[in-house]
């Protein structure tokens, strides 16, 4: 009380600038930045900074006016604003390293799955040329064991291409074009060609 504020509370190179803002009130009457609410550097009586928030105010007095401030230590919320300015840049961060994570495994899943295609349609010609000689094979006069022996080829092809075949499935799955159509099958057939290429 009845200290000049330019002394008391405003660092030192703020001060001048102070005193000419009052000077330029007193002279012209006009408020520049009387009763508003801002947000300043303050100092402590042992010269450390800190952040306030700070109201000026003048009251005529006679031909004069009394000045004062209404300060408020704002320390607590401008470390909490730096801390969530500085968790949402992490944030930021995370998510970019996440999208370009994302990216490659697509890149990669894409990459298999055509991988996984050409290899399928690779292997796959041959092994028709497997059974479908195997099959001409089957047509000629064979011996019990040797049309048994054919018999296994000819399965074994065929099981062999129903995996080459669920390997595009999967590509496709991967696509999202895949089509499922319901088939008639025979069970017991089934397990009886299991039966036989296990034996």
């Amino acid at each position: 009380r009845g200290q000049d504020l330019a002394e008391y509370i405003i660092p030192a190179e703020m001060r001048e600038m102070h005193r000419a803002g009052i000077k330029r009130f007193l002279s012209t009457g006009i408020p520049k930045v009387l009763n508003q609410r801002m947000e300043l550097s303050a100092m402590r009586r042992d010269g450390a900074r800190f952040p306030v928030e700070v109201t000026f105010s003048a009251v005529k007095l006679g031909s004069g006016y009394i000045f004062s401030a209404f300060l408020r230590d704002i320390s607590a919320r401008k470390e909490a604003e730096v801390r969530l300015r500085r968790s949402a840049e992490e944030l930021a961060r995370k998510n970019t390293e996440l999208d370009a994570a994302l990216e490659k495994a697509q890149v990669a899943t894409k990459l298999k799955s055509e991988f996984l295609a050409n290899m399928s349609h690779e292997i796959r010609t041959p092994m028709n040329g497997v059974i479908g000689m195997t099959g001409l094979l089957l047509d000629t006069r064979l011996s019990e064991e040797q049309r048994e022996c054919a018999e296994t080829i000819r399965s074994s092809g065929e099981a062999l291409l129903t995996v080459i075949n669920d390997i595009l499935d999967f590509s496709k799955i991967e696509a999202g074009k895949l089509h499922l159509e319901p088939v008639e099958m025979d069970l017991r057939q089934a397990v009886s060609e299991v039966a036989e290429l296990l034996a």
